[in-house]
């Protein structure tokens, strides 16, 4: 019953965008070895964490600041699991980039690289939309349909995109 209610909410209601950004403040607040270690109690039964063993190499398409410091990154929880192996985090958004990279140092987790760059069909640059109150929203130009009120909710910024064969070429 729980998963049918989870896919049946809408990510664009204003009570779920207030809900959201109250339990990320708080769970801003909690350390992180407790909000990462119940976390991947949690999660470690469960697809993809369960597929992930210490030497794994991982790749990541987004890491939005907003989970990382609410405890619900992918990303950190897949450096958490693989810390012999290796994780690439591909982040568009140059706020949470550098603020995963940040924590990264901060936990000393070396196995991480974070290119600030958007996964696309091709290289080139695109518009993304960023709402700084919860970036895991962010959209490219073109890809949703959200009205004009909503719209000055985001901030807009030129980022490049590429590939993932190329992006991953460069990471050896």
């Amino acid at each position: 019953m729980t998963a049918y209610i989870r896919h049946r909410w809408n990510h664009r209601l204003a009570a779920h965008r207030a809900a959201v950004r109250i339990s990320n403040r708080i769970l801003r607040r909690v350390p992180f070895w407790i909000k990462y270690g119940l976390g991947q109690r949690a999660r470690c039964n469960k697809l993809p964490y369960s597929i992930i063993n210490e030497y794994s190499t991982v790749l990541q398409i987004g890491a939005p600041a907003d989970t990382l410091h609410a405890g619900r990154s992918r990303a950190m929880h897949f450096a958490l699991l693989a810390p012999k192996g290796r994780v690439v985090v591909i982040e568009p958004d140059r706020r949470s980039a550098e603020q995963f990279r940040a924590l990264c140092k901060e936990r000393d987790l070396v196995n991480v690289s974070v290119k600030e760059v958007g996964a696309w069909s091709s290289k080139k640059k695109l518009r993304l939309h960023v709402d700084p109150r919860h970036p895991a929203t962010n959209f490219s130009e073109g890809s949703t349909d959200y009205d004009q009120k909503r719209l000055r909710d985001f901030e807009t910024h030129d980022v490049d995109v590429d590939t993932l064969d190329n992006i991953l070429t460069s990471e050896g």
